[in-house]
């Protein structure tokens, strides 16, 4: 059995010439406020990737305090980023299996060479850049979170950031994950982000990982 393993370097990866932002374009091609929803399926090669593709939003999501909306104008590999218009105490949540498995059993399971880390991958866009202000990612199982991260909105345009579960969150798996959430800043009122892609799990070769400003905790951040 085999298993892609991404070699990774951030911030040249291949993937960032796919990143559009076509100011010509309309957005809310599907539109919904609400909490919860079900919706068909994106186009999806694998259960924990999340792809924004198509006329409806994927399923498995449930939000609070939000308005969602697929956006054309802005996207990464899909066709469409998720337009996420955000007050206080807003979430989105995405129920997707996180097979986080322990490193040297998924090197025997899969037959990787190289050293391994179980990683999660996002991109944001952000209009306007909240030097104090940050998201929070978290993961868990059923209504237990087992760790989390904060993402920096100290920027403007796309950021990825690909994080060790292994090494760089808050908190230790122990075992299979079934949900990602994002929580809005605590400190501002309301804004607009726009999500693209996410892996809520990747096998990954941490010597090719690096940090950002967004997420200086990660490995290598150091190197900036």
């Amino acid at each position: 059995m085999t298993h892609p393993l991404t070699i990774l370097t951030l911030c040249t990866l291949p993937f960032l010439s796919s990143c559009k932002d076509k100011p010509t374009a309309e957005a809310a091609t599907s539109s919904r406020t609400g909490n919860t929803a079900s919706f068909k399926a994106s186009d999806s090669k694998h259960p924990s990737q999340i792809l924004f593709s198509g006329d409806s939003l994927p399923e498995g999501m449930s939000w609070k305090n939000s308005t969602l909306a697929l956006d054309p104008k802005r996207y990464v590999w899909s066709d469409n980023s998720l337009k996420w218009d955000w007050k206080k105490d807003s979430s989105v949540t995405f129920n997707r299996p996180i097979p986080w498995m322990e490193v040297k059993a998924a090197r025997r399971k899969f037959g990787f060479s190289q050293p391994t880390q179980n990683c999660f991958v996002v991109w944001i866009y952000n209009q306007t850049a909240r030097p104090d202000a940050s998201l929070r990612f978290s993961f868990g199982k059923g209504t237990k979170e087992v760790c989390h991260f904060p993402f920096a909105l100290n920027f403007t345009g796309w950021r990825t950031a690909w994080v060790s579960f292994d090494r760089d969150m808050q908190g230790a798996p122990k075992g299979v994950m079934d949900y990602v959430k994002i929580e809005s800043p605590k400190n501002i009122d309301q804004g607009t982000l726009w999500i693209g892609d996410m892996l809520a799990h990747h096998f990954i070769d941490h010597r090719h990982q690096h940090g950002d400003y967004q997420v200086p905790f990660v490995h290598g951040a150091d190197k900036l």
